[in-house]
């Protein structure tokens, strides 16, 4: 497993995404109680833009150990990814209420901009529908 975890790491850095998938994929199936191994996946679907396969590892990890801020941060990160920016503010929250990190508190912030931009512009388009 440590074995297929690091080829995976080493895909990761290389951009090679699709490849580290394959290797942390294998790992899984050895081991399939790792939270590390669906949060590393997870971070290889999201850089291939695939969504919904890196929230459901997110949510993997988040549910094999909920004491973990890093499941917690992957999943604000795909949440933030596809616009959800309040999800994404609750997730980026609990993982700095579990780890005190400056990066933590960075997204939380950079989620609550882009929260309140949302609003607003949501807030304009329904006054421009109403004029109508």
């Amino acid at each position: 497993v440590t074995e297929l975890k690091e080829r995976g790491n080493e895909c990761v850095r290389a951009g090679n995404f699709a490849e580290a998938v394959i290797h942390y994929s294998y790992a899984i199936k050895i081991d399939s109680c790792s939270p590390q191994l669906y949060s590393n996946r997870s971070y290889a679907f999201l850089k291939m833009q695939q969504f919904y396969h890196a929230l459901q590892d997110a949510e993997d990890a988040i549910h094999l150990d909920s004491g973990w801020a890093k499941g917690y941060f992957r999943r604000g990160e795909v949440e933030f990814a596809t616009n959800h920016f309040g999800l994404a503010l609750e997730s980026y929250r609990r993982a700095s209420q579990l780890q005190n990190d400056p990066t933590l508190l960075e997204c939380v912030l950079r989620a609550n901009r882009e929260l309140t931009r949302q609003q607003k512009v949501e807030g304009m388009l329904q006054k421009t529908m109403r004029i109508k």
